[in-house]
């Protein structure tokens, strides 16, 4: 099937729109710029509407080629990497290949950059000449929660990993298959970047690899980014650390409680009614830390590799996660999950 569309991007529009697709100060991002055949689940195709609560776009593993011109003078940030690039008249053309990947997305840049290379990936930092400090950190951020990652839950498959500064104020980093774009408003110091750079890193194994509906789903991939926390701070922060990132959730979802929003985490974006982050940001990362309680640090660890390595480029449900965690601890964490993700019922917080 061959297609032709035209697309331009909002003008400066960090402040108030969606900043991953956005032209603003030197920087094109085009984030979900391209037509995707839609997925199909149940035999319906999945055309709803999408609520901005959570992420916007599901869609079905693939491979890319992508031809792409553009000024000389401006680097190409993408999923995939550069095959070929030919220069001539003040622009260049390149091609792009990706492995199995779950979305293809882009950005334009002029900026500076950092690189490392850490287990076999090399991970790329962009960022404003005025943010040097910020994109040093950014890239020192994913370069630890890469290597952590890859111990807790199954190698990174991609040779390349890419930062990218971003005006955004609607959100402070938002996930791509092998790149991530981080809000500007982190690069200037302090602890929210690193934490920050650790969740959307760990967005490459839960949405990138094992992949789910980020509609109706959200919780599935959100909270075990947002548990990658705990397991960055527990690799290079200590007990302590991940105690304290804990008690962050445990914040949250007491905010539900005590103000009368407690619901389950299993339900569409759009019935959320204000308690969006307070549970699929909190009481779903506690599930995870409860079912951890429950079955132990050996079962819990066996449980995530088996997971990532069964799901990998697959949708999954709640149903999968079941499934898994209880080959894991050869047990029914059944009740468990149903209390913490399906219900709104009392519960001891872990």
């Amino acid at each position: 099937m061959e297609l032709s569309w035209k697309t331009t991007t909002p003008q400066n529009a960090g402040d108030r729109l969606y900043g991953a697709f956005n032209s603003e100060a030197g920087l094109m991002t085009l984030a979900s710029a391209y037509p995707i055949v839609a997925v199909v689940r149940g035999g319906q195709w999945d055309i709803g509407w999408p609520d901005p609560k959570g992420d916007f776009v599901n869609s079905e593993t693939a491979l890319y080629d992508v031809t792409l011109r553009v000024p000389g003078d401006w680097q190409a940030v993408s999923t995939g990497v550069v095959t070929d690039r030919q220069e001539a008249g003040g622009a260049q053309t390149l091609r792009i290949v990706s492995g199995p990947q779950r979305d293809f997305t882009l950005a334009l840049a002029q900026f500076q950059v950092l690189s490392a290379e850490v287990e076999g990936t090399r991970i790329n930092s962009y960022f404003r000449a005025a943010s040097a400090a910020g994109g040093q950190g950014a890239l020192d951020a994913a370069g630890k929660a890469l290597s952590a990652f890859n111990k807790r839950y199954g190698p990174y498959p991609l040779r390349e990993l890419d930062v990218i500064e971003i005006p955004a104020n609607t959100f402070l980093g938002v996930e791509y298959p092998g790149m991530i774009m981080i809000a500007e408003g982190l690069y200037g110091g302090g602890p929210d970047l690193e934490l920050t750079v650790a969740h959307e890193v760990g967005h490459q194994w839960w949405y990138s690899q094992v992949g789910n509906d980020v509609q109706l789903s959200s919780w599935l991939d959100e909270a075990l980014a947002s548990y990658s926390q705990i397991v960055y701070q527990e690799e290079y922060g200590g007990a302590a650390a991940a105690e304290r990132e804990l008690n962050g959730f445990r914040e949250r979802y007491q905010r539900a409680l005590a103000s009368g929003r407690d619901a389950p985490a299993q339900q569409a974006n759009s019935q959320f009614r204000n308690n969006y982050v307070l549970l699929v940001y909190g009481k779903a990362v506690l599930f995870f830390q409860a079912l951890r309680q429950q079955i132990g640090d050996d079962a819990f660890d066996h449980f995530l590799h088996d997971y990532y390595a069964t799901n990998r480029y697959r949708y999954v449900t709640g149903a999968d996660l079941v499934m898994a965690a209880n080959q894991a601890c050869s047990c029914d964490i059944q009740p468990l999950y149903d209390d913490w993700i399906t219900r709104a019922v009392p519960l001891a917080v872990p």
